[in-house]
C-alpha cells in the first residue's frame, strides 16, 4: 500500500475530487431530490491521514486525496465498465496534452487540499443544541459531535518537539541585523535569560522591564490569578494584592486596594517606616507558567506561578554566603509587612493568640493567621519552626519579622502566604464562613508543595509522524517541598480556569472556587496537568461546497475579482505589514475560490446523480475565470508574496538581536514609496508606526496573513515553495517557534498557555497598567490556521520530493499550528464570546456586563471597545475577520444567534460604507438565512471592500462564506431579521453617476472611494462630498457625479457663461465648503421630484435651494436622511418645522 500523500499527480488537470467522484459515482446514487440521503457519515478523524491507497489499473495513478475524500471506497466496477475505460483513456490523453495548454498550476503534485466529491455534504447540518455537525466540531470544546476516540484512550508520543529550523536569520538567510536603541533593549537585570531570545509578549512582560537605575512602580506587576502581584511596596519583596471585580455594562475591572496588600520581603530589624534599601531585582528564571525574581538587597527569591493560591518566598539562610553576611550586617530580616492594621491578635499554630502591641517574640511551628481591619484573612506557612516578633498599632503598619538569633540554619527558610478567598456566593472577603473553613483546611493540607523555578508547558501528539488527531498540553509545576520529605503528588493545588475545568474533570474541586476576571477559578490537584485537545481539520476549503443556488452569484463576482489588483505600493513592498498582508491574502482567497468553482462545475458536467445535476444546472452557461486570467492573478500573487517574504527593498525585514525577533525596518511612506532606507529603521523608534511592529505588537496578526498567502502560493507552485521555504519559515518561527533550541526566537511569542489565548501587545512605553492585551481573537486564530496550512502544504511537497527530513519538520509545523489553533479557539469561545441567555453555572462574566462580546481582553480588564472606535459593529466585527474556513470553528450557532440582534441594530450607514456589514451578513448566513445574506451582499457598493472592515474581503469570498454555511434546523426567526438599508451612492445624479462611473479612478483612488471617505471620515453629507470631489478636486474624472449636473451641463444652462456663474450654478444644490463662495439661491418654482417632503407643489427647488444657516434646506434634509437614517418626512419635519421654519417652511410635510 502507498501513502496517498506520497503519490504523484499524473493527470495534470483534474483535481482529486474528479478522481474521487469516479470512484464513488455508482455506489453513491440515491433517490432523486433526497439531499439528506446524499450526506454520508464521516470516518473517525484518526484515519484521515493514513488511509491506504491502492494502485490503479492500467498504470493510472491518482492524486493525493482531500481529507474529506478519504472516507470513500474505490469503485472497481466503474473502472472496469465501458465508460470507466473510456474515462481512463481520456485521462491518459490529458496527461499528455494538459501540461502543454493548461495554466492552472493547482493540479500539480503539491496539491494537498482539493475538491470534495460532488456527493459529499453540500449543506452540513446543525445539531439541536446549536453546534454544527461538521469537521470543525473537532475544535469545538462544547460540541456534542462524536469524537474519533475517547481522548483518555489515546497514546501520546512525548519526545521533545525539535525546532522548525535553526538557520541564522543573518548569516544563513541574509537578513540585516539591527542594533536597537538602548532605551528599548533588555538590560542586565534579565540575568540568565539574556543567553537566549527573550519573551516580548509574556503575561509577566512588565516585570521584565525594570531599568537599571529605576525603582519598581505599581506598573511592574502581573496578574497570576487569583492575585495581582507587584514589587512596589514599602520594602523590597513581592506585594500581594487580593482582588475584587468591578463591573459595568461595558467593562469589568480587577480592582485592588493597595494599602491592604501583604508583602513578603525583607527590612531592617525593628524598622517601622519601611526601608531606604533599593527594591530592585533580577529576573532569575522565566517560563510559560512562572517567573522567578531575585532581590539585590537580600538573598531571597520568589517564583510567581500562574494559578497558585499561595505566594512563596525562599530566603537563603546560609550564614556563610556573602549576601547573607551583608544582610546580617545591615540588620535585614525576613519580613511580612502590610500598611493595614490588624483587627485582632494573630493566631499562631491555630490556637495561640499573639500580643503584637508588646512586641513579644513567639514561636511558630507551622502557621500564623492574620485578620486585618478590611476583613481580609491571610495565613502564613513556614518551612521550619521559627521565632517571630510582631508589631501592629491602630492605623499603622503590621510587621512580622523572623528573629535571627535562634534561626541559624544551613537550609533556606520558606514562607508561603495565602489569602482566604471569597466564595463565588460571598459578598465580602469573609462572607461565607463554611467556604472559608473548607478552603483553609485545603490550604493546610497542601501547604508543603510549591511550584519551582522550572515549571513548563509541553505538547505531545497521538502520532509519531503524520497529522495528529489529538494534542496533549501538559503543565509541569516543578513541585518543590518545604520539608525534607516529599508530599504526595495529589497534595499540590493550583487554581484551574474555566477552560481547564472542561478538560480536567475530576481533579478539579468544584466546591472550592473563587471569582477571577475570566470566570470562576477552582482548586485542582496534581503536580502535572494533562489536557487533551482534539485538533481541528484545517484546509483551504470549507467542510462543504457552496450551495448550488449561489454558484451563479459567486461566479459573477469572480469575473471581476480575479482581476483584482493589489495596490501598487504593496506590490513593491512599500507600506505596513498588516494591510499589505490583508490585501495579498485577499487575492489568495480569490484564487482558491476560482479553483473550487471551476473544479465543481467540471465535475458536475461529467457526473450523474441528484446533486451533480443541481450543480450542473447551476453551472450551466456560467462564465468562469479563464486560464489566462487565473495565471495572471497567480503571477501577481507570486510577485507580491515574494516581495514581502524575501525581496523587499522598500521596508526590508531585519533581525533584532537584542530581543530575538523578525521586525520590519519600517516605511516612511510618501507618493507610493518608502522615503527611508536601511539602516534608517523608524520601526525601532516610532511606536505608532506599523501598529508598533518594532515593539512586537501584533506580529501574529500581521505575519499570519503573509504566511496564509505563502501557503496558497506553495499549493500552486511547488518550485517556489521549496526555494522560499526557509524565508517563509522565518515568519512562522517568529511567533510559533516551539523550541528553546531555536536560539534566535522565543518559544511561542504570543501564546499564554495558561489562559489558552494569545497576547498581542509587546513592550509598549509607557507600560500599560492593565499589562497585556489582545483585541482581535479571530485574527489570532487565523494566524495559527495559516501556520497549520503552511506546514500541511509543505509536508506534502517534501514527501513528494523524497525530502523526509524537511517533511518531518513540516509535519511538526502542521501539528503545532493545529494545537495553537485549537487552544485559541477554545479560549476565544470561552472568554471573548459572551453568552447572556445562560444560567449561572455557565456564566463567565458578571451579569452586569451586558455585551455579547469582549472587544479588548486585558490581563486585568475586560472592555467592550476597540482601539479604533466604540461603535458596537466595530467591536463585534473585529472578532469576525478574516472569513476563512476556520471561522466556523469559533462562530458557533448559539453565540451567533445571541449576538446577531445587537450587531445588526448597530450597523448603520457608516457600518455599511466601511465594510463592517460583511461580517454581519456572515452571521446572518450562520443563523440560517444565507439567501438573505446573499441578497444583502449583492447590494453592497464595491467600495466597501476598500474600507477598514472590508479591505481583506472580496465579493467572491463573502459570497463563498455565506454559501458554505451549514444547514440550520432551527433558524433565527425570520421576522426578527433586521435587513440593513443599503443606499446607492448617486450624488442625486442616478442617470450619469452610475456604479461603473463611480468606480473609475481619480488618481490612486476611485471617485466613489474619495466621496465616501469625505462622507464617513469627514462627516460630510453626500451632496457636499460629491460636490467637493466632482466639482472641485476631480472634475474631469468624476464630473458626471456633480449634484445639479456636470460643469458642462451647468455651462449650457447659464446665460452668462462666465466661470464664476458656472461654479455658482454647479454648486446650486450643495452646501458650500469652507473654501467655496456661498451661492445665491436660484429662482425655480418647480421640483425635480428627487425630494418633495410630501409637498411637491410648494416644496420647490427655490425653497430647497435657499440658504439656511450656511447650508441649503435640501442639503440639511438630505444630510439627516443619509447620515442618520431618517425618513424623508422626519428629516423635512426637523429642518422645515423646527430648525429653519422661516427659510425652509415651504417644505414642512
Amino acid at each position: 500500500m502507498e501513502d496517498p500523500k506520497d503519490s504523484e499527480d499524473k493527470t495534470g488537470f483534474f483535481t482529486p475530487s474528479v478522481q474521487s467522484f469516479f470512484q464513488d459515482e455508482r455506489q453513491d446514487e440515491r433517490s432523486s431530490g433526497d439531499i439528506a440521503g446524499d450526506i454520508e457519515m464521516e470516518v473517525p478523524s484518526s484515519s484521515r491521514d493514513d488511509l491506504p491507497r491502492e494502485e490503479e489499473e492500467e498504470g493510472v495513478e491518482l492524486l493525493p486525496e482531500h481529507s474529506k475524500q478519504q472516507k470513500r471506497r474505490r469503485s472497481w466496477e466503474f473502472l472496469k465498465s465501458t465508460r470507466g475505460i473510456s474515462m481512463i483513456l481520456a485521462l491518459l490523453l490529458l496527461v499528455i496534452l494538459v501540461p502543454i495548454v493548461s495554466v492552472y498550476p493547482s493540479r500539480n503534485k503539491a496539491r494537498v487540499s482539493s475538491m470534495s466529491s460532488i456527493t459529499d455534504t453540500v449543506k452540513g447540518t446543525s445539531n439541536g443544541n446549536g453546534t454544527s455537525a461538521n469537521a470543525y466540531d473537532n475544535a469545538n470544546p462544547n460540541s456534542s459531535g462524536s469524537l474519533a476516540m475517547d481522548p483518555k484512550d489515546a497514546s501520546f508520543f512525548t519526545s521533545r518537539i525539535p525546532p522548525f529550523s535553526t538557520l541564522d536569520p543573518v548569516y544563513d538567510l541574509n537578513l540585516y541585523r539591527y542594533e536597537r536603541p538602548a532605551n528599548s533593549s533588555p538590560n542586565s537585570r534579565l540575568g540568565p535569560l539574556s543567553r537566549k531570545a527573550l519573551p516580548t509578549n509574556a503575561w509577566y512582560q512588565n516585570l521584565l522591564r525594570l531599568g537599571l537605575e529605576e525603582e519598581p512602580t505599581r506598573d511592574h506587576r502581573a496578574y497570576t490569578i487569583p492575585y495581582v502581584i507587584d514589587v512596589a511596596g514599602d520594602i523590597p519583596g513581592v506585594r500581594i494584592h487580593g482582588t475584587r471585580l468591578d463591573a459595568t455594562p461595558s467593562q469589568i475591572t480587577v480592582t485592588v486596594d493597595e494599602p491592604y496588600a501583604l508583602i513578603l520581603g525583607a527590612m531592617a530589624d525593628g524598622a517601622t517606616q519601611g526601608t531606604s534599601l533599593g527594591k530592585g531585582y533580577e529576573v532569575h528564571q522565566a517560563t510559560d507558567l512562572g517567573i522567578t525574581l531575585q532581590w539585590e538587597a537580600f538573598d531571597m527569591k520568589s517564583t510567581l506561578a500562574r494559578g497558585s493560591p499561595y505566594v512563596t518566598m525562599v530566603y537563603n539562610g546560609a550564614v556563610t554566603t556573602p549576601s547573607a553576611v551583608t544582610a546580617r550586617s545591615l540588620g535585614l530580616l525576613p519580613t511580612v509587612y502590610s500598611q493595614t492594621s490588624l483587627s485582632d491578635s494573630p493566631i499562631a499554630d491555630t490556637n495561640r493568640r499573639v500580643n503584637c502591641e508588646s512586641g513579644e517574640v513567639f514561636r511558630v511551628e507551622e502557621e500564623v493567621q492574620l485578620n486585618f481591619v478590611n476583613g481580609q484573612r491571610w495565613v502564613l506557612f513556614v518551612s521550619d519552626a521559627i521565632d517571630m516578633k510582631c508589631q501592629s498599632n491602630q492605623g499603622g503598619p503590621t510587621i512580622l519579622q523572623v528573629v535571627p538569633d535562634n534561626n541559624d540554619t544551613e537550609s533556606p527558610l520558606i514562607i508561603r502566604a495565602a489569602l482566604i478567598m471569597p466564595s463565588m456566593n460571598s459578598e465580602s472577603m469573609d462572607g461565607d464562613e463554611a467556604f472559608a473553613t473548607e478552603y483553609l483546611g485545603q490550604l493546610r493540607s497542601s501547604k508543603d508543595l510549591f511550584p519551582g523555578e522550572l515549571t513548563s508547558v509541553s505538547q505531545s501528539f497521538d502520532v509519531e509522524s503524520g497529522t495528529a488527531n489529538y494534542a496533549k498540553i501538559s503543565f509541569d509545576w516543578d513541585p518543590q517541598s518545604m520539608n525534607s520529605g516529599s508530599g504526595a503528588a495529589s497534595d499540590m493545588i493550583m487554581f484551574a480556569l474555566p477552560h481547564h475545568k472542561d478538560l480536567m474533570g475530576a481533579s478539579v474541586m468544584t466546591t472550592l472556587c473563587t471569582p477571577s476576571l475570566i470566570g470562576p477559578v477552582c482548586l485542582a490537584k496534581g503536580t502535572t496537568w494533562d489536557m487533551v485537545e482534539q485538533l481541528p481539520v484545517v484546509d483551504f476549503q470549507a467542510p462543504r461546497h457552496p450551495d448550488p443556488s449561489h454558484i451563479p452569484a459567486i461566479a459573477a463576482a469572480l469575473k471581476d475579482d480575479i482581476r483584482y489588483q493589489i495596490p501598487t505600493n504593496f506590490q513593491i513592498g512599500a507600506g505596513d505589514t498588516y494591510f499589505s498582508g490583508k490585501t495579498v491574502a485577499k487575492l489568495a482567497r480569490i484564487l482558491l475560490i476560482a479553483e473550487e468553482l471551476k473544479d465543481l462545475c467540471e465535475l458536475s458536467y461529467n457526473s450523474e446523480g441528484t446533486i451533480a445535476a443541481e450543480y450542473a444546472a447551476a453551472c450551466n452557461g456560467l462564465e468562469l475565470p479563464s486560464d489566462e486570467d487565473f495565471k495572471t492573478a497567480l503571477d501577481q500573487l507570486r510577485g507580491a508574496v515574494t516581495v514581502w517574504i524575501k525581496n523587499n527593498d522598500q521596508a526590508p525585514w531585519v533581525y533584532d538581536g537584542k530581543w530575538g525577533g523578525l521586525v520590519s525596518c519600517g516605511c516612511l511612506y510618501s507618493d507610493g514609496i518608502c522615503t527611508n532606507q536601511f539602516p534608517d529603521c523608524p520601526a525601532f523608534t516610532d511606536q505608532g508606526l506599523n501598529f508598533g511592529n518594532g515593539w512586537y505588537n501584533d506580529h501574529h496578526f500581521h505575519y499570519g496573513y503573509h504566511i496564509y498567502s505563502a501557503a496558497v502560493l506553495a499549493h500552486y507552485d511547488e518550485e517556489w515553495a521549496m526555494e522560499n521555504y526557509e524565508h517563509v519559515l522565518l515568519l512562522v518561527r517568529d511567533f510559533a517557534n516551539p523550541s528553546d533550541d531555536d536560539s534566535f526566537f522565543p518559544a511561542f511569542r504570543h501564546k499564554d498557555w495558561f489562559r489558552g489565548h494569545s497576547w498581542a501587545n509587546g513592550f509598549t512605553n509607557p507600560k500599560f497598567f492593565n499589562v497585556m492585551n489582545q483585541e482581535s481573537s479571530s485574527e489570532a486564530i487565523a494566524s495559527y490556521e495559516a501556520t497549520a496550512l503552511f506546514g500541511k502544504v509543505m509536508s506534502s511537497i517534501f514527501k513528494n520530493n523524497g525530502d523526509t527530513e524537511r517533511a518531518s519538520a513540516a509535519e511538526k509545523i502542521h501539528n503545532i499550528g493545529l494545537t495553537l489553533t485549537a487552544t485559541e479557539v477554545r479560549s476565544t469561545k470561552k472568554y471573548w464570546h459572551v453568552l447572556q441567555n445562560v444560567d449561572d453555572s455557565e456564566r463567565i462574566y458578571p451579569s452586569t456586563y451586558e455585551a455579547n462580546v469582549v472587544g479588548i481582553m486585558w490581563s486585568t480588564f475586560v472592555q467592550f471597545s476597540t482601539w479604533f472606535g466604540t461603535s458596537p459593529y466595530l467591536i463585534y466585527g473585529i472578532q469576525l475577520l478574516p472569513l476563512t474556513p476556520i471561522s466556523e470553528s469559533y462562530i458557533d450557532l448559539r453565540w451567533a444567534k445571541e449576538m446577531y440582534a445587537p450587531l445588526a441594530a448597530s450597523c448603520d450607514q457608516g457600518c455599511v460604507a466601511e465594510g463592517w456589514s460583511i461580517q454581519l451578513f456572515a452571521i446572518l448566513a450562520t443563523i440560517g438565512h444565507a439567501d438573505m445574506a446573499v441578497q444583502q451582499t449583492l447590494k453592497l457598493s464595491p467600495s466597501v471592500y476598500e474600507g477598514p472592515g472590508g479591505n481583506g474581503h472580496s465579493v467572491s469570498n463573502t459570497l463563498w462564506y455565506i454559501a458554505t454555511r451549514p444547514f440550520v434546523d432551527e433558524p433565527y426567526p425570520k421576522e426578527k431579521v433586521q435587513l440593513i438599508e443599503i443606499r446607492e451612492l448617486t450624488c442625486s445624479q442616478p442617470a450619469t453617476c452610475t456604479r461603473e462611473y463611480l468606480d473609475s479612478m481619480a488618481g490612486e483612488y476611485s471617485c466613489r472611494s474619495r466621496i465616501e471617505w469625505l462622507m464617513h471620515v469627514e462627516d460630510m453629507p453626500e451632496i457636499m462630498a460629491c460636490a467637493k470631489i466632482a466639482g472641485e478636486e476631480y472634475q474631469s474624472e468624476c464630473g458626471l457625479c456633480l449634484p445639479g449636473g456636470s460643469n458642462q451641463e451647468a455651462d449650457q444652462d447659464n446665460d452668462t457663461g462666465s466661470e464664476e456663474s458656472v461654479n455658482n450654478d454647479s454648486h446650486n444644490n450643495v452646501p458650500p465648503t469652507n473654501d467655496s463662495p456661498v451661492p445665491d439661491p436660484v429662482t425655480d418654482t418647480t421640483n425635480d421630484g428627487t425630494l418633495t417632503c410630501l409637498q411637491p407643489t410648494i416644496c420647490t427647488n427655490e425653497v430647497l435651494n435657499r440658504m439656511a444657516g450656511g447650508h441649503t434646506c435640501r442639503a440639511r434634509i438630505q444630510y439627516l436622511m443619509e447620515s442618520y437614517g431618517r425618513s424623508e418626512e422626519s428629516a423635512c419635519q426637523q429642518v422645515a418645522g423646527e430648525e429653519f421654519p422661516s427659510e425652509c417652511g415651504g417644505c414642512l410635510p
